[in-house]
């Protein structure tokens, strides 16, 4: 027969669960306390910080796909680069320039360990995408000192002006739902 807890007593606010434990003949259960703590995910996290109780019950409001301040970036973007989802930026969170004949593009990242994925990739037609040392090469990644995130520069292996097309972008996700 499996352990199975149940919540017994949480503070409002507070992050302290009690569980009670049945004992069956399958098992003991000693006299000493024991305390287990459940961390919510990073990006959970980042929600309760951000979102009042009254907008974290309402996912059209803080749902990823979201753009909670109407400044064009959803939830999860804001999440990713470190932005405020409150608070309407008009600063683009990707620059890309032109470096010594090669499209060259900054952008923040969140440091390892993380629950988000990163990748740039790039396209010649906005239907196929590429990514890989073939087609983007990281050339730095420098910490910002906050202890949450980096400033990457990368830039396309394929210099420009190339005679075809070059879009690129940072695609971004939850490493627990996939790209």
């Amino acid at each position: 027969m499996p352990l199975i807890p149940f919540l017994d007593h949480r503070t409002e606010g507070d992050e302290t669960f009690t569980y009670s434990i049945v004992s069956n003949v399958a098992y003991t259960i000693g006299s000493s306390p024991a305390t287990v703590v459940i961390h919510d995910s990073p990006y959970g996290m980042w929600n309760i910080a951000h979102f009042t109780l009254e907008e974290l019950t309402d996912p059209t409001l803080i749902g990823e796909e979201v753009d909670f301040d109407h400044d064009g970036q959803v939830n999860f973007a804001e999440y990713a680069v470190n932005r405020d989802p409150k608070l309407g930026e008009t600063n683009s969170p990707l620059v890309a320039v032109i470096e010594t004949n090669h499209i060259t593009l900054t952008y923040t990242r969140r440091i390892e360990p993380t629950d988000t994925a990163y990748e740039v990739v790039v396209s010649n037609d906005l239907l196929t995408w590429n990514s890989g040392p073939s087609y983007v090469e990281e050339i730095s990644a420098t910490d910002d000192g906050n202890n949450l995130t980096e400033t990457v520069k990368a830039r396309l292996v394929a210099p420009w002006p190339n005679g075809t097309n070059q879009f690129v972008t940072v695609r971004v996700w939850l490493r627990a739902t996939g790209p």
